[in-house]
């Protein structure tokens, strides 16, 4: 079986502590994401830009029971543009990541463009203006949101982890 490179200092040590869990530790933390995931995904839900209700669709949040963990946010096949393939979505949400993460001009204000025509030849040359969008200008997903759901976690898996560890090392708490 080959092993798992994650490039984190300590992620073997990680992995050893999760196996070594006791079955109500990893337990309780499950059901902490199964409460908190729903809020925390409507929370980024009423952060989204609405204009068709297509992204606010796109938000959801999913558990790893085996790995201990919570995503929460733009997750799944639709991201990569393989939504109609695979979740029965007819379009990718991958502008959605433009606009959460913003979009440059990269120095340039017009792009010139020509198209093919029907008899294989090329149209007339036309100009598109290219309008970048600022990186915070749309935060649903990352940024301010990310550290509030940070906050909202922290404490709760805090207790969690503290009880376990104690448990692992056989002090009763």
């Amino acid at each position: 079986m080959a092993r798992r490179k994650t490039g984190l200092v300590g992620a073997s040590r990680v992995r050893k502590i999760l196996k070594a869990l006791p079955d109500g530790a990893a337990a309780e933390i499950i059901k902490l994401y199964r409460i908190e995931g729903p809020a925390i995904a409507s929370y980024m839900r009423s952060r989204t830009p609405t204009k068709t209700g297509f992204g606010r669709s796109q938000i959801k949040h999913r558990i790893g029971e085996k790995s201990l963990v919570l995503r929460v946010g733009l997750v799944g096949n639709s991201i990569n543009g393989l939504g109609a393939r695979f979740s029965g979505n007819k379009r990718s949400a991958f502008y959605l990541r433009i606009l959460e993460r913003g979009r440059g001009n990269r120095g340039r204000t017009t792009r010139s463009f020509s198209r093919r025509t029907p008899s294989g030849g090329r149209s007339k040359v036309f100009t598109a203006r290219i309008k970048p969008i600022a990186r915070g200008r749309y935060d649903f997903v990352e940024g301010v949101v990310a550290r509030a759901v940070f906050a909202r976690l922290r404490p709760k898996l805090g207790e969690i982890w503290k009880r376990a560890i104690a448990n692992l090392k056989g002090i009763s708490g």
